[in-house]
């Protein structure tokens, strides 16, 4: 789109600058054909005289018109350049984001291979609920219970046979600290809290392993806002890579300047943009130009046609005093014949013109449009797995 669009705009301001060069040719050939008329009026007769300094005021501003064709040919060549610098900058710029992009998420993928898929491989995928595994309450489980049998059974020989036993022993040596086990109903709640404590614990380890799955960990994004991030113009990937890569320099100094309305590369991607959008001036000065030449050109062919009748009278009335009669017939005769056609070339040019000139509005439009531009023109994974700058998408299905 970018490459037609430049292309329309300037193989017509081509076509502009030629309908100008023959336009330039063609007011030559009048002003050859007026200096030889002028020349070949060899009479002092007040007629002779007054078709002589008609034609010597038409050369003049003949001149003068030329001038200003030059003029509108040099600006011409001067939006033809800034065009093509245009394309190219644009070029650059896209490409630059293209890598950016590509880079980015080789980043993720490298994070994804690295980090991700061993946690998958293990079990623990994104839709893993691991309270599946655990108990929110667990002294109604049966270990629980299991292991209040066992205390039970404890307690009871401690507070009973062997509390018995050991008094037999007391004179020798007390015992009975080794029954010292404090009230059962206490173990068992101190037991229940510290088994579900350790649950707690552990699964809060496992939800924040599970976390990590998620490209944006640590950040505030979403898909949804990436997305509204990526159309208005940062690079793909990038919000994919801040979580794990956000303390290396590369990130700090370099990636993060991509990011929109807060690094520094969207900005200048808006200064050229404003720069380009400044380059109004060269169009409105051209169309201005444009304006002042056709004004000329009128006056000129006003001033062309009041010769022609001067000259036509010097060779009614004085005819035998002249001695090129016949070339000045033929010269008047191919003025009238070149102003005729200069007028239908006129308004072949102002066409010529305006097109360009609209052709290159919307190339420049495009070409900033594209300097911002989102995913329009940046790969999408698979294309880039394609090009083999990441490696395959894994199928997690």
């Amino acid at each position: 789109m970018r490459h037609e669009a430049v292309r329309r705009a300037e193989y017509d301001l081509d076509s502009a600058q030629w309908a100008l060069s023959e336009l330039e040719e063609k007011l030559a050939r009048q002003r050859d054909l007026s200096a030889d008329a002028q020349t070949n009026l060899d009479s002092d007769e007040l007629a002779v005289v007054d078709a002589k300094e008609a034609l010597a005021a038409v050369i003049k501003n003949m001149d003068q018109v030329v001038e200003q064709i030059s003029l509108a040919k040099t600006l011409l060549d001067k939006l033809r350049e800034e065009l093509a610098n245009m394309k190219k900058a644009s070029e650059v710029i896209l490409e630059i984001k293209k890598y950016v992009s590509a880079t980015t998420m080789k980043m993720g993928y490298y994070v994804d291979m690295a980090v991700r898929q061993p946690v998958r491989e293990i079990g623990l995928v994104e839709e893993t609920n691991v309270w599946d595994y655990f108990s929110e309450e667990v002294s109604k489980e049966e270990c629980s219970t299991t292991f209040k049998h066992q205390l039970t059974d404890f307690h009871q020989y401690c507070t009973g046979p062997a509390m018995a036993a050991f008094e037999q022993v007391k004179n020798i040596i007390d015992l009975t600290p080794l029954c010292k086990l404090g009230e059962k109903n206490e173990i068992e709640v101190e037991e229940d809290a510290a088994v579900q404590q350790r649950i707690k614990y552990l699964t809060e380890d496992l939800q924040e392993v599970q976390s990590w799955l998620d490209p944006f960990k640590g950040t505030h994004m979403t898909k949804d806002k990436e997305q509204e991030k990526v159309e208005a113009g940062e690079p793909e990937g990038l919000r994919h890579v801040q979580g794990v890569y956000s303390g290396i320099q590369f990130y700090t100094k370099y990636l993060t300047e991509w990011k929109f309305s807060k690094g520094k590369f969207p900005d200048l991607l808006a200064q050229l943009r404003d720069a380009i959008i400044s380059l109004e001036a060269d169009i409105l000065e051209e169309e201005s130009m444009m304006t002042g030449l056709h004004e000329s050109l009128d006056a000129l062919s006003t001033q062309q046609q009041n010769a022609q009748e001067l000259l036509e009278t010097a060779l009614a009335q004085h005819a035998s005093s002249l001695n090129k009669k016949n070339e000045l017939e033929n010269q008047k005769q191919a003025l009238i014949d070149e102003v005729t056609s200069m007028k239908n070339m006129l308004k072949d040019l102002q066409a010529a013109l305006a097109l360009a000139l609209e052709e290159y509005r919307k190339a420049r439009t495009k070409l900033v449009e594209e300097h911002t531009s989102g995913k329009n023109d940046v790969f999408a994974l698979n294309e880039l797995s394609e090009r083999k700058l990441v490696g395959n998408p894994v199928d997690n299905s």
